[in-house]
């Protein structure tokens, strides 16, 4: 606001340019013509009544010879600077209602900017009240003028004396309380940037606590403000520009309001980001307990294998021991086969020696065929037991033949799941270099914010600096 303020200083500077009546540039002081029905008032008398629209010592009168309407500014220049000063307070109002955001909204920037126009909206309002206290002082003097011309055309020298002292002395006092008046006002004025001083100062404080939001937002919010600095310098010159200035206020609404959204939606996303960390992690925390599940369940598989092999090894070993004991139990048997046969030949000599040794021979038959028998019954019997051994054998073997496919698809799994977590880390590192880049946008963010407080200030003693312009042009 310190540049628009200047920009409105030079403006009205322009519009009421002070000229000072040069030795050179002075007329001699003519009177209106009188109205119809009245005499000429004579030459003398117009002398002696020119010294009240000279200018006194110690009297700043630019402001008086340029709205003097009688003098030297007619009365059209005035009328257009009314005109200007009232179409330039319309623009300020409007411009600060389309500026104007509700307080939840409003950043340390716009705080500062609505402080300084305050400030130069209140210096503006006391310099229009001095600016009418003149101006009616002015005409009151104007019309003491004429009153006096036209009375003193009848009148003799010495009243026309008279009245010259009178006015004299009015004039005098008038200057007096008119000077008077401006330095009370420039007290008040004092007192009042003092004040305005010490709040720029407390919000400051405030505000380098507040400065946290993003730099691009803070970009383009200056580059729009500077467009819009620069379409206030165009309005001091041209009134037909309020129209691109409205839209380009309410392009710089939407830009903001799209720049919150887009501030909103980083955010979710950042919190989002979070949460998928979170459950990754508790994904990652499940796996390794399925993990660690499926290794146990290795180890006791791993374990029944080993039992199996050993219970493996001890049924060969039986059966080894079976088939050695029963080779021996053939080799007996077929001993006591050829013992019979041979004891059988002896009793058939015997038979053929005597008939009494039949009876015998008959008995040891039967003997024989018991004994045969029972030897047959105990094969047959060593033959199931054969058979057995051979299925538990077969069925030992199909259940080896399951734990070795069961170990297949658990290692199977398990190169799966160690893929899953290669796939889940390679994921936790980039989401880390997320979290890592968005930390370095935030700490840049931060910086450029410290910027952004030091250019506040550089603004703000600028400011001053123009204020106490102000009060020495005052």
């Amino acid at each position: 606001m310190s540049r628009r303020t200047g920009i409105q200083l030079g403006a009205r500077r322009k519009a009421e340019p002070q000229t000072t009546p040069k030795p050179e540039d002075k007329q001699p002081d003519v009177m209106p013509p009188p109205p119809s029905g009245e005499a000429p008032v004579p030459e003398h008398r117009e002398r002696k009544a020119s010294f009240l629209t000279r200018p006194k010592k110690g009297v700043n009168t630019n402001d008086s010879e340029q709205q003097d309407p009688p003098t030297q500014q007619p009365v059209e220049k005035v009328q257009q600077r009314k005109g200007f000063l009232s179409r330039r307070s319309e623009t300020q109002s409007q411009t600060n209602e389309l500026v104007s955001t509700p307080p939840h909204e409003k950043s340390g920037d716009e705080a500062k900017n609505e402080q300084k126009q305050s400030s130069s909206q209140t210096s503006e309002s006391t310099e229009k009240e001095t600016h009418k206290k003149r101006l009616s002082f002015l005409g009151r003097k104007s019309f003491s003028k004429r009153n006096s011309t036209e009375n003193t055309g009848h009148s003799s020298s010495e009243h026309s004396a008279t009245s010259s002292l009178a006015s004299e002395t009015t004039a005098e006092e008038v200057n007096r309380s008119v000077n008077a008046q401006i330095e009370e006002e420039n007290k008040r004025l004092q007192n009042e940037n003092e004040e305005l001083k010490k709040k720029c100062d407390a919000q400051d404080s405030l505000l380098k606590t507040k400065m946290k939001s993003e730099m691009e937002a803070k970009k383009k919010v200056e580059i729009l403000e500077n467009e819009k600095k620069d379409l206030i310098d165009k309005m001091a010159n041209e009134n037909d520009g309020m129209s691109k200035l409205n839209e380009e206020l309410t392009q710089i609404k939407n830009e903001k309001e799209s720049i919150n959204n887009e501030l909103i939606q980083t955010k979710q996303e950042k919190e989002s980001i979070n949460n998928e960390l979170t459950q990754l992690k508790t994904d990652n925390d499940q796996k390794e307990n399925e993990l660690n599940q499926v290794r146990h369940e290795k180890d006791e598989v791993i374990e029944k294998f080993n039992t199996s092999k050993e219970e493996n090894e001890k049924i060969m070993n039986e059966l080894s021991q079976l088939k050695q004991e029963k080779e021996e139990k053939e080799n007996e048997l077929k001993e006591q086969v050829k013992k019979m046969e041979e004891e059988k030949s002896k009793l058939i000599t015997e038979l053929s020696n005597g008939s009494d040794g039949i009876s015998k021979l008959n008995e040891e038959l039967t003997q024989t065929k018991q004994e045969k028998e029972e030897i047959n019954n105990e094969l047959n019997s060593i033959k199931e037991e054969k058979k057995r051994i051979e299925e538990e054998k077969n069925q030992i073997i199909n259940e080896n033949k399951e734990i070795k496919e069961e170990k297949e698809k658990i290692e199977e799994e398990k190169k799966e799941l160690l893929k899953e977590i290669e796939k889940e880390k390679e994921g936790n590192n980039q989401l880390q270099n997320e979290i890592n880049t968005i930390q370095t946008r935030m700490k840049e963010i931060e910086e450029k914010n410290q910027e952004i407080i030091c250019d506040n200030n550089k603004e703000i003693a600028k400011f001053k600096e123009e204020q106490e312009n102000l009060q020495k042009e005052l």
